[in-house]
Order: C-alpha cells, then sequence, then structure tokens
C-alpha cells in the first residue's frame, strides 16, 4: 500500500511538471469522471457495479467481448514496440562498438602524430638558435645577389635585343625592354647606364619599325595584328596613330562590308564571317586602348588614356564599325525577307538573338543589343501587321463586293452572305493568323514568347477595334440603308459570336487553356477576359450606332417628302378635285414596307416577344372596347389588304384590325368644338405621355419602323404647324391622311399609343386653325382610302 502512494505521488509531480511546461495552470479544475475507462480517475469497482445494474446480460457479454478485444490489440502493440526498440537497442549497441574501436585506433594515432610534431619542433629550435646570428648577413647578401643580377641583364640587355632582333625573335625583345625600362630610366643621369640606353633605343627603333610595317600590311592576319599593337603599346607608341593603324588594318585583313557572295549568304556563315570577327577588333580593341584606370596588366600591355583621349578612341571605332554594323543588319534584313516560311524566320531570328546576347564589345561599343530589340520588335509589328490586322480591310472588301454584285437587293441574300461571312471570318482567322503566330510562337526561346505573346494580345484587339472603326466610319445616305443594317448586323454578330470564338481559340491555342464548365467564360484565358468584354460591348454599341444614324438619315429624306407634299398642295387650287391621299404617304408606306422586309430579313433573331404580346393585348383590349364599331369598318379593312402595307386577307391580321379610336367622323378627331375645347385640348397635352422624337432604336422591324415613323410624324406635326391657311378641303385632307397613317402604322410600329397622341395633336391644332373644320362622313373617306392603294411593286422612293 504504502508503494502505490508512493507512485500516486510521483505520478502527481510529473503531471505537475508537465503541465508547467505546456502552460497550464496547475490550479486548473480538471474535470474527472470516474465511469470513463481512459480518464485517470476512473474506478473500475464503481464501473463494474454501474455496468451490471443497468445492463442487461446481452449486453454485458459484448462489453466484455470488447474489452477483450481491446487487451489483445493494446498486447499486441505492446509486443510490436518491445520488438521494435529490441532492434534499436540491438543496433545502438552495435554502433557503440564500432565507436569504441575507432576511437582505441584514433587515440593510438594522435599520440604518434604527437610525439612526431615534438620531434619537429626541437629540430626547429635547434636549427633557428644555429642560425640566429648569421640571418641578417644572410639576408645582405641575397640582396646584393638580386642587385647584381638585374645589373648583370642591364649591362647585358643591348646584346639580348640585338640577339633576339636578328632571330626575329622581336616579342621577346620587347619584353626584355619593358621589363628594364624603369630601371633604365632611374639611372639615366649615369654614364655607364646612358651608353646602355643609347644601345637599347637604337634597336628598339628598328624593332619598332618592323612593328609599324607589320601592322600596315594588308595581308597581315588578325592574329599578327593583334600581336603586333600589343608589342607596340608596351613600348608606348603615340596613341592616336596606334588606334588608327590597328583598326585599319583589322577591318582591311576582316570580311568586306559587302560579302562577294551576298546571294549565298546564311545566318551561320553571317555570325561566323562578320559578326564574330567585328567582335574579336571591338573586344581587343577596348581591352589596348579603352580599359578602365583601374585594370592592370602583367605586362603592362594596356593603355591608361585620359578623358579626352578615351572619348576620342571610343568615337573613332565607332565611325568605323559602323558601317560594318549597317552592313549586318542589311544583310541580316536581307536573309530573314528572303525566306518564305516564317518558322524558319523565327529560327533564324532566334539564333541571331544569341549571337547578339553574345558580343558585349558591340554592345558596348555600338549598342547592337539595342538595335536588334528593335528589328525584332519591328519584325514582330510586321508580322502582326500582315496575318492579323489586314482582316478588316478584307473584310469591308467582301461587304462592298457583295453589294456591288447584287443590285437587287434581296435580304434573303444578305442573310445568306452574312451566315458565309461569319463562317469565312472564323475558318480565315484561325488559318490565317492564328496557326502560324502558334508554330511562331512555339519556335520561340523562352525569353522571347511573353513579350511576343503580350504583342499579339494587343495586335488581336486593335483588329478588332480596327474593324469597328472602319464600320463606324461608313458614310450614310439614303441610299445606304440596307448595307447599313448589314454593317449593323455584323457587329452585333461579331459582339455575339465572334470575339467570344475567337478568344476562346486564342486561348486554347496560344495559352494551352483548356475547356472548364465552371466559369462564365470557360476556355479564355483569365487575362483576355477584359479584352473581350470590352470589345463585345463596343461592338454591340457600333451597331446600334449603325441602326441609329442610318434612321436618322432616312427619317431626314422621309421628312423633306411630307414637308414637300403639303408645301405643294398648299400651292394648288384643289377646291374642285375629289379628295384623294396624299402621294407622299403611299411612298413613305412602301418604303417602311421594304425596310421591314428587310429587317425581318437580317434581324431574324431580334424580335421583342414581350414587346409583342402586350401590344397584341393592348390591341385586343382596344379592340373590345369599340366592339360596336368593326362592322362599318370590315370593308375598309378588306379593301385596304390590298395595298400591301397590311395585308388583311389574313386572319390573324384580320382579326386585329384596329377599329377608330372614336365614334365620331373617322374616328381620330370627334366633337371638336364648343367654348371649352381649347383649355381641353391644352390639358391633353399636358397630361399627354411625352414622345422621344429620336430616341435609341432597337434592331428589329417593329423597332426600326417605330422610330422612323416618329421622325416622320414629327415632320408631319410641324408642315402642319408651318401652314398658312387652312381651310375645310385641307383640314378634311389631313383628316384622311391621319386616319391613313394610324391604320398603316398599326400593324407596323412598336407601340400605338405615341401614334394617337402624334396624330390627334396635329388634327387637333388644324382643327383650331380651320375656319370652317367638318369632318369628312365615314362612307367618303373610306371610298377615298380605298381609291389610292400601296403597290406592292413600288420601287423604293428616293429620301434624298
Amino acid at each position: 500500500m504504502a508503494t502505490t502512494t508512493g507512485d500516486k505521488q510521483k505520478r502527481r509531480e510529473r503531471n505537475a511538471l508537465l503541465k508547467n511546461y505546456y502552460g497550464l495552470s496547475p490550479t486548473q479544475p480538471v474535470k474527472t469522471d470516474p465511469m470513463n475507462i481512459d480518464d485517470a480517475s476512473f474506478d473500475a469497482l464503481k464501473y463494474f457495479a454501474k455496468l451490471v445494474k443497468d445492463q442487461p446480460l446481452n449486453t454485458l457479454i459484448k462489453v466484455d467481448n470488447g474489452l477483450v478485444g481491446e487487451v489483445q490489440e493494446i498486447e499486441g502493440d505492446m509486443k510490436t514496440l518491445v520488438y521494435e526498440n529490441y532492434n534499436k537497442f540491438i543496433s545502438a549497441t552495435d554502433t557503440i562498438r564500432k565507436m569504441k574501436t575507432n576511437v582505441e585506433q584514433m587515440e593510438s594515432a594522435m599520440n604518434k602524430l604527437n610525439d612526431k610534431m615534438g620531434q619537429i619542433s626541437a629540430h626547429n629550435g635547434r636549427v633557428h638558435s644555429a642560425l640566429a646570428g648569421n640571418r641578417h648577413k644572410v639576408q645582405q647578401l641575397d640582396n646584393v645577389h638580386h642587385q647584381l643580377q638585374r645589373l648583370q641583364f642591364i649591362f647585358a640587355l643591348p646584346n639580348r635585343l640585338q640577339q633576339c632582333h636578328q632571330d626575329g625573335n622581336d616579342t621577346q625583345a620587347v619584353k626584355y625592354y619593358a621589363r628594364a625600362r624603369k630601371l633604365l630610366d632611374h639611372y639615366r643621369d649615369m654614364p655607364a647606364f646612358q651608353s646602355i640606353e643609347r644601345e637599347c633605343a637604337a634597336v628598339m627603333d628598328k624593332i619598332k619599325q618592323d612593328l609599324w610595317h607589320a601592322l600596315t600590311k594588308h595581308d597581315t592576319p588578325l592574329a599578327q595584328i593583334n600581336e603586333k599593337t600589343k608589342l607596340l603599346v608596351l613600348l608606348k607608341e603615340d596613341p592616336p596613330r596606334l588606334w588608327a593603324a590597328y583598326t585599319d588594318a583589322c577591318l582591311a585583313s576582316s570580311t568586306p562590308i559587302t560579302s562577294p557572295n551576298e546571294s549565298n549568304n546564311t545566318i551561320a556563315a553571317l555570325i561566323n564571317t562578320r559578326i564574330v570577327p567585328l567582335e574579336d577588333v571591338a573586344r581587343h580593341f577596348r581591352a589596348f586602348f579603352l580599359s578602365s584606370v583601374s585594370e592592370t596588366s602583367e605586362t603592362g600591355s594596356v593603355l591608361h588614356l585620359s578623358l579626352d583621349d578615351h572619348d576620342h578612341a571610343r568615337k573613332h571605332l565607332l565611325t568605323k564599325l559602323q558601317p560594318r554594323i549597317d552592313a549586318i543588319f542589311d544583310t541580316m534584313n536581307g536573309i530573314i525577307d528572303g525566306k518564305d516560311d516564317r518558322v524558319d524566320q523565327v529560327k533564324d531570328l532566334m539564333t541571331l538573338r544569341d549571337a547578339f546576347d553574345n558580343v558585349p564589345a558591340l554592345a558596348a561599343t555600338a549598342a547592337v543589343d539595342t538595335r536588334f530589340n528593335e528589328y525584332f520588335a519591328s519584325w514582330e509589328a510586321q508580322l502582326v501587321d500582315t496575318l492579323i490586322l489586314t482582316t478588316p480591310k478584307a473584310i469591308i472588301d467582301r461587304i462592298d463586293t457583295f453589294h456591288r454584285e447584287q443590285p437587287e437587293k434581296d435580304p434573303k441574300f444578305v442573310r445568306r452572305f452574312l451566315e458565309d461571312l461569319s463562317l469565312w471570318l472564323a475558318q480565315h482567322l484561325k488559318a490565317h493568323a492564328l496557326l502560324p503566330l502558334k508554330a511562331c510562337v512555339q519556335a520561340m526561346s523562352e525569353p522571347c514568347r511573353a513579350p511576343f505573346l503580350t504583342r499579339l494580345q494587343q495586335g488581336w484587339k486593335t483588329m478588332w477595334m480596327d474593324l469597328a472603326d472602319a464600320l463606324m466610319a461608313t458614310k450614310l445616305n439614303a441610299s445606304t440603308t440596307l448595307y447599313a443594317m448589314t454593317l449593323a448586323r455584323l457587329c452585333y454578330n461579331v459582339a455575339d459570336h465572334e470575339v467570344l470564338q475567337c478568344y476562346q481559340d486564342l486561348s486554347m491555342q496560344l495559352y494551352g487553356t483548356m475547356p472548364s464548365y465552371d466559369t462564365p467564360h470557360p476556355t479564355i484565358a483569365p487575362h483576355l477576359i477584359d479584352d473581350a468584354n470590352d470589345l463585345m460591348d463596343h461592338f454591340a454599341a457600333v451597331g446600334k450606332h449603325l441602326v441609329n444614324n442610318q434612321i436618322r438619315v432616312d427619317g431626314y429624306g422621309l421628312s423633306t417628302i411630307v414637308q414637300t407634299c403639303y408645301e405643294d398642295d398648299e400651292d394648288e387650287e384643289t377646291d374642285e378635285k375629289a379628295l384623294t391621299l396624299s402621294p407622299a404617304w403611299t411612298r413613305i408606306m412602301a418604303h417602311f414596307q421594304m425596310l421591314a422586309q428587310w429587317m425581318h430579313a437580317i434581324f431574324p433573331t431580334f424580335a421583342h416577344d414581350h414587346s409583342q404580346q402586350q401590344q397584341q393585348q393592348q390591341q385586343q383590349q382596344q379592340h373590345q372596347e369599340h366592339q360596336h364599331l368593326r362592322t362599318n369598318s370590315s370593308n375598309f379593312g378588306s379593301h385596304f389588304g390590298d395595298d400591301g402595307v397590311d395585308d388583311a386577307s389574313d386572319s390573324a391580321t384580320a382579326q386585329h384590325l384596329p377599329p377608330p379610336l372614336l365614334p365620331a367622323g373617322l374616328g381620330l378627331v370627334p366633337r371638336m368644338g364648343g367654348p371649352d375645347f381649347s383649355l381641353m385640348h391644352n390639358i391633353d397635352k399636358l397630361f399627354a405621355e411625352h414622345v422621344a422624337i429620336y430616341s435609341a432604336v432597337d434592331p428589329s422591324a417593329r423597332g426600326v419602323i417605330d422610330g422612323l415613323a416618329r421622325i416622320v410624324l414629327k415632320a408631319f406635326q410641324e408642315a402642319v404647324r408651318l401652314t398658312h391657311a387652312i381651310d375645310t378641303r385641307r383640314y378634311q385632307q389631313l383628316q384622311l391622311d391621319a386616319e391613313f397613317v394610324q391604320r398603316a402604322l398599326w400593324t407596323m410600329a412598336a407601340s400605338d399609343k405615341w401614334i394617337n397622341t402624334m396624330l390627334q395633336d396635329i388634327l387637333a391644332n388644324a382643327y383650331l386653325r380651320c375656319s370652317q373644320p367638318i369632318n369628312l362622313p365615314p362612307e367618303v373617306s373610306l371610298k377615298s382610302v380605298t381609291q389610292r392603294k400601296i403597290s406592292k411593286h413600288l420601287s423604293p422612293p428616293c429620301v434624298s
């Protein structure tokens, strides 16, 4: 029992130490659970008693089996741990045994080494003590010996120089003279050394003459030129004369400016025969004449020039090298342009890039690396211009050719042409631009690939923007309606499909973007998404711009027809003539009909079904409100269907034929008169919906007719307002025209609410200004309308 109490005390102390190490407060209350078999406070007797009390026999058997299984598992884990620890113990024992053996061997070796070092130290001490008295004398004698050797070399120098010159060994002679120059200069005032210096100078003058002669010969190899120049530098010859002679000799012995075999030039030959030799010339020149003051040479073969001489030498070298460099780039340009395969061009350019990266002397002297980078950038720009930026002109040319070859202006051909153009554009961009560019990118080295892809990204966006600008700059007039709608549909096609398809192909071919269905742009590289979105928005805006501007141009022309019509009617005496529909409206409605056919063919997918449903519901409601007038209007509808504006023979159209708006006269301006008419009319105008004349037009048949009709009705309104005098006949003519316009536009415009508003305002204005405003009876007006029919075969009116 005492032993158990001691173990518990040790366990508590150990637990306290662990808690202190891990930052746990020893006073922190610890939750204990005596019924938890894994808890430290587990009470086996209580657990067993509770288990026997609460659980049936089957559960007790299961718990017993589980405990037996866990005990066996724990015993297996313990055996495994014991086995592993036993293996580690055996391995540790072997390691300790080996270490003990090695340490014993090392200890004996260290003892032997220590004995030898002691012997060496003893011998060294004896030698040092034996030579201590004569060390200073030995040093003095050694210095004297060196001085005698130098003097002996100086006295024998003239003979040495003469012998070297006779043997043709000028290099050794110059080296001897360079070694002795300081000593000769130091003892120049002594007579014995003066005679030696004169003899040496006489020999060196002959050597200098030979060196200059060899340097100025045209057949001297480049290696010998460098060697002769090096010797002359050692002799400290005049620097300007020396660098001028050196550059002339080197350039004369190297490849001429224009190669005799220009037609057989290759990039490898250009590098080996012209770039590398020129780099050698520049490198040696810089080593001889343009070295910095901090650079030294063991042989003294470096001239340390002043700043002015340094600048003059650099300018001289650049002047001499520049024509050669220009010739190299001209030849390089001819070789590159002479190859039809752009991949071969890229390979040659990569070879040249490596070559120009390995000419540091030419780069420092003439900046040839920068010049090549500019040439390479120019080649890339030309490649982008040729493969990508020619596409807008090709598209415009195809559109112009189609419209020249299709004078009949059949909208079916326009739709087919747009489909063919989309197919051609996708094939053209892939075959003519994308695949060749992919091959070029693959042939480029890794450092060149990223900048080129950036240039390509800008090139693709520039191509689409150029196409948009070309379409935006189209000059519109009265005869370009079909042409403008074709261009507008092309813009919408590009915005909806072509740009997205282009950037998807671009991402897959050049950036390796694989298809994914987790993003709104599944196959577009992330850095291209903004460009694609900008282009799609821009082309949609250009298409909208073309539609709106062309509608305004057509509206101006049709407005002129309306104004001219009523100005002419004002000048004519028409009291005796029967009322008929004004001819201007026949032409205008024929133009509307033709434009609607074009828009249905060119923009079949831009119909606004929701707006059409709302309009049909509104028309049905009006039809029910005026059901008592259907009988009076049925004859009018059946005759009106033959004019080509609205075919009443069609059951759907006949069913929704609009009734007269009000039950008097033609239905547009009933019960006008009375003392309060002007006031009521002004109140109606105050609460009438505002009609935006030049609002944006939707690219659909109803949207276009709606926008064009607003402009025409505004012109109608202004023509009536500017009419000087309105009599009864003119008022009835306006009433007849307004009724015809209302019924003609009912099926073509997007909404009839603003049509009714504008027509009512026109006739109200005419009524207030007419001296005797008398409405036409229905039978007269219907007969007059049916007498003037719109032919389906009328040519488009000239609205210019």
